[in-house]
């Protein structure tokens, strides 16, 4: 991609064949001219498989503050929740990968995190 050189592995044999690997190989030059990075679409469905659930690092910090509310002094509250504002005003940078794997956009809102 952008003019380098990079790698795709397709599998070994003989797990997987030499027509089912020129059919692989295909598939991602085809991608590959679509603009696509066959590589990091595979990774990208690795990690979707791995999160089948659906759950996002946001909803599950949202979970996690409000077990720890109860416990936490007020200060403390209002300030991780400063935190987690802050850190959502960077979520554009998140924005491509999420674009390119498909990820859903589960934000922990405010009204989950107070």
């Amino acid at each position: 991609m952008k003019g380098k050189e990079g790698w795709l592995a397709l599998g070994s044999y003989p797990a997987v064949s030499l027509s089912q690997a020129r059919i692989a190989r295909d598939q991602a030059r085809l991608e590959q001219k679509k603009g696509m990075n066959p590589v990091q679409l595979r990774k990208a469905e690795k990690l979707k498989a791995s999160n089948s659930n659906g759950e996002t690092f946001e909803a599950v910090a949202g979970d996690w503050y409000k077990k720890q509310l109860p416990i936490w002094s007020l200060s403390h509250a209002k300030r991780m929740r400063d935190r987690s504002k802050a850190l959502e005003a960077y979520r554009w940078q998140l924005g491509f990968v999420q674009e390119q794997s498909g990820i859903g956009n589960n934000v922990a809102s405010d009204q989950n995190c107070t």
